[in-house]
């Protein structure tokens, strides 16, 4: 369960507090923001552009994620802003105007910062499905909170949240939990099947894969190593869907521990006393996933 609880929160970090630096400097009345990565965004983000030298921030929103180095946003900025020192301006992710500030394992008596979400172990069970393998269900409670101060902009707020909670977890529904990551050493062409990576010590044949790279989805794939060529070469069992280039950050996931099914099921929504006597709202969210186990060595007696 430690490992489900690391990897989640990982993924909600990421995608929900995500940051990337300006590529190339961004003219007042721009509306083309360019990144080096903008796998993290979605078409209707709220962001907002900032400086690492001032406090000054402009809030807009990501209409289209035109490429995996390219963001569209509206309303356009007013200021000129610098990708280079000292400004090193960069584009961060709100929700409801807000950064997102803590993402916690535990169901904590007190939230020390708004909005904040928590993860907490629900249940565990397993099942026989053969003589060597069981099923194992994995259930969390996810809760995201934000203060009760405002009627509208907090239930507005809260229900943005929530549903990206939801969405983020959706798109992984094979999340990486126990397992490495490996940049392409060289593209992996459309059709293609020979992967090129630094290491492959770690794969062997029918171990599941995941391919990616930073074009804006659908593009990856869930595969498995047909393989092993060379100490840096593997070949996949199912010919590559798209192109992964070198150049969008292409990579290769290897997992240990593959979950077939998992699922955001449910959101409710409720309050709960903060800390001083405020009041705060927050969304309970149940997660699952599932996991096949073989066994080895198993007798019936």
């Amino acid at each position: 369960m430690d490992q489900i609880l690391q990897a989640l929160r990982g993924i909600l970090i990421d995608h929900l507090a995500a940051s990337q630096p300006l590529s190339q400097n961004m003219p007042a009345g721009s509306n083309i923001i360019r990144v080096p990565n903008t796998s993290k965004f979605r078409d209707g983000d709220e962001v907002f552009i900032m400086s690492i030298a001032g406090n000054v921030a402009y809030p807009t929103q990501i209409a289209k994620v035109n490429d995996w180095n390219e963001l569209l946003v509206d309303p356009p900025t007013l200021k000129a802003w610098s990708a280079s020192a000292p400004e090193s301006a960069f584009v961060q992710k709100a929700i409801n105007h807000t950064f997102l500030k803590r993402v916690l394992i535990g169901d904590l008596k007190i939230i020390p910062d708004f909005p904040a979400i928590t993860l907490e172990p629900a249940t565990e069970s397993n099942e026989w499905i053969t003589l060597q393998g069981t099923t194992h269900e994995h259930r969390l409670t996810i809760r995201a909170y934000v203060l009760y101060d405002q009627f509208e902009k907090t239930n507005i707020g809260l229900a943005k949240l929530a549903k990206q909670i939801r969405e983020v977890l959706l798109d992984h529904i094979h999340p990486q939990i126990d397992g490495f990551t490996y940049p392409l050493a060289a593209d992996l062409p459309k059709g293609g099947t020979v992967v090129t990576i630094p290491d492959t010590s770690r794969f062997v044949p029918s171990r599941v894969v995941f391919i990616r790279d930073a074009k804006p989805r659908p593009n990856s794939q869930e595969d498995m190593v047909r393989s092993v060529l060379s100490a840096t070469q593997l070949e996949l069992a199912t010919p590559a869907q798209y192109d992964y280039l070198v150049g969008r950050q292409a990579e290769l996931l290897l997992v240990n521990r593959y979950f077939y099914d998992t699922r955001a099921s449910n959101i409710t929504y409720g309050f709960m006393p903060g800390s001083g006597g405020s009041l705060l709202k927050a969304a309970e969210i149940t997660w699952f996933g599932k996991e096949e186990i073989i066994r080895q060595g198993n007798i019936a007696t």
